[in-house]
């Protein structure tokens, strides 16, 4: 079990450090309306990825403690959209700090031995 847990300790290593490279981008500024991807801006990809993380967080939260994790409903397309729709009107910093707690928790729980499997 050793050797899993310092693969989870490595890749949590990882994304925290992916975290960490995605929210300096975003204090830097810039022009964050700029369309990056076909439909989105870079405040929309923002959005996308905290809602997506955050939507990570409750499930093994809920693992964490022993209940039941409630997983999204509805086609990945149509998540997709709802993740831009619903992020879009809310600051940068907010993004970010809601970014930034939502690590916290998935580091927190990630290591409780009784999860063995998080669904999406």
């Amino acid at each position: 079990m050793k050797q899993t847990e310092n693969k989870i300790r490595s890749k949590i290593e990882q994304l925290r450090t992916e975290v960490e490279d995605f929210v300096n981008f975003f204090q830097q500024r810039l022009d964050y309306d700029q369309m990056v991807y076909e439909l989105w801006n870079a405040n929309d990809i923002l959005g996308h990825i905290t809602f997506w993380h955050e939507s990570y967080a409750p499930k093994i939260f809920d693992l964490g403690n022993e209940n039941t994790p409630r997983p999204i409903k509805g086609l990945l397309s149509e998540v997709n959209i709802l993740s831009v729709e619903t992020t879009k009107n809310v600051s940068i910093l907010k993004l970010i700090e809601r970014l930034k707690s939502t690590q916290i928790v998935i580091e927190k729980f990630i290591f409780i031995k009784s999860i063995k499997h998080i669904p999406i």
